[in-house]
């Protein structure tokens, strides 16, 4: 039979997400971004030095020298909203895919993105990470 789906996504957190998408890159934001900005350095400390090295360990030393440790991964960066994990990750190097169901935070990170030939490529989409799993 037909697989039945049911959606990871919390219309409330989407409503607070989309109220506070004009204030994604203010890092004193008190919508939710700030904390986010907060804990950024932290989740990209953590994929830089754990997960990177463990995907391709014989080439990670030379893309850590060249300022690029993620070159040639492409990272899919699900709730993504205005794309603050999405720009450090295309900033070190990885090909990355944003995906956000919140059509302001999309626009937002669009936006921030172009402001910038280092992320101006990221693939942004509103859609859900069920969508992007029934895609393959």
């Amino acid at each position: 039979g037909a697989a039945r789906w049911l959606s990871s996504v919390d219309p409330q957190e989407t409503k607070k997400f989309s109220e506070a998408a004009r204030e994604w890159w203010d890092p004193s934001s008190t919508a939710g971004a700030g904390l986010l900005h907060a804990m950024n350095p932290v989740r990209v400390r953590y994929i830089t030095d754990t997960v990177a090295p463990l995907v391709r360990p014989d080439e990670f030393g030379e893309a850590v020298f060249r300022g690029s440790p993620l070159h040639g991964l492409t990272a899919v960066d699900t709730g993504c909203g205005g794309g603050l994990l999405s720009e450090s990750l295309a900033r070190l190097g990885a090909k990355v895919v944003g995906a956000d169901p919140t059509p302001a935070a999309i626009q937002a990170a669009q936006r921030h993105a172009a402001l910038d030939p280092l992320t101006a490529g990221i693939d942004y989409r509103e859609t859900t990470v069920d969508e992007l799993v029934r895609q393959g």
